[in-house]
């Protein structure tokens, strides 16, 4: 029984019984036909920022959304906006043949559901418009529904300054002589300048009193000797922002100053030096924490020598001769008063 006696019969059981029968329409040879091909898809994406008096990239891929292979070379034309210049065509996967500016052809089969790639990178010129559009155009391959375009408009940025670092250096409360003191050290990169490229290092040669016992931050690798320190990163930092900060544990000597200043640097990253000092103020033996040193040793105390007799002239003094701020006096004359 062929399909339209299929369709007479079941209409004519539908009005015996009362009923409305809605048969779907059968494919057609047009539908059968588009079920046996490829169809193409493009699409086209920036790889990054278009920068002026920098490289722009963008990436171009090819699908096949069809139910069939590609039959025949698939030919790819992406004209370069004007005022750039073509840098390179990277393939990833080998199959484009490229010539000019540019036209790609593929003649390997690209089955139904694959993707192929291409990475174009162009050079943007300084005098650059705000904008370009780029327009490609997929052909061939036997697909149904070829050609096929893909449009892309890439603002153009003006290229940021270099990186321009700070670095702080703090600590809380006051440091005692044969304990620990911790410093926080913090790199942050200015608001108007450039992410950093490259490695950034920060380093720290203790004063005289302070030894390292220990250092790290997230993120960062740090090199230790007694005296000094390095730690360094190269993830880029941008602009506003800060790293993790470092966070510094120092010995301190019983002997240690009353008072010092630790000095830290940061360099690289494309930024110049800087630096970041932190004054210290130290507690215990002759440290009283403001920096001087008169906080041990005993004080003199007056005394009354009233009614005591006799009395010598040429005293000689050498009590507390040792503790800060005080003198030695080999001539002290004293009066007796009733």
């Amino acid at each position: 029984m062929t399909h339209q006696s299929l369709r007479r019969w079941l209409a004519c059981v539908a009005v015996a019984l009362g009923v409305v029968l809605t048969m779907a329409a059968m494919p057609g040879p047009a539908h059968a036909a588009r079920q046996n091909m490829a169809e193409l898809s493009i699409t086209k994406t920036a790889g990054g920022p278009f920068i002026r008096g920098q490289f722009g990239e963008w990436i171009i891929q090819v699908t096949n959304t069809g139910e069939a292979p590609t039959s025949g070379d698939i030919v790819l034309t992406d004209p370069i906006p004007a005022g750039l210049t073509l840098n390179g065509i990277v393939i990833p996967d080998g199959s484009w043949n490229c010539v000019g500016t540019f036209t790609c052809t593929r003649s390997t089969p690209l089955a139904p559901g694959d993707t192929t790639t291409l990475s174009v990178t162009v050079l943007i010129p300084d005098d650059a418009p705000p904008s370009v559009t780029n327009i490609a155009t997929v052909d061939g391959g036997d697909a149904v529904n070829v050609p096929q375009d893909a449009t892309h408009t890439a603002p153009i940025e003006d290229p940021a300054g270099p990186a321009l670092l700070s670095l702080t250096k703090e600590h809380s409360g006051n440091f005692p002589r044969g304990g620990t003191g911790t410093y926080v050290l913090t790199v942050t990169n200015a608001a108007d300048a450039g992410p950093t490229l490259g490695r950034v290092r920060v380093t720290d040669g203790l004063p005289a009193g302070l030894t390292v016992d220990d250092v790290g931050g997230s993120g960062w690798e740090c090199d230790i000797s007694a005296e000094s320190f390095e730690c360094f990163r190269s993830d880029p930092l941008d602009p506003g922002t800060s790293y993790d900060p470092i966070t510094l544990v120092v010995d301190v000597a019983p002997d240690a100053p009353c008072s010092l200043v630790n000095t830290a640097t940061v360099t690289g990253g494309g930024s110049g030096p800087a630096e970041a000092s932190d004054p210290t103020m130290l507690t215990g033996g002759d440290c009283n924490g403001d920096g001087n040193g008169d906080g041990g040793g005993d004080t003199l105390v007056p005394i009354t020598l009233d009614g005591l007799l006799p009395m010598y002239n040429n005293i000689n003094i050498t009590k507390n001769e040792n503790s800060h701020g005080t003198v030695t006096n080999n001539r002290n004359n004293f009066q007796l008063t009733h």
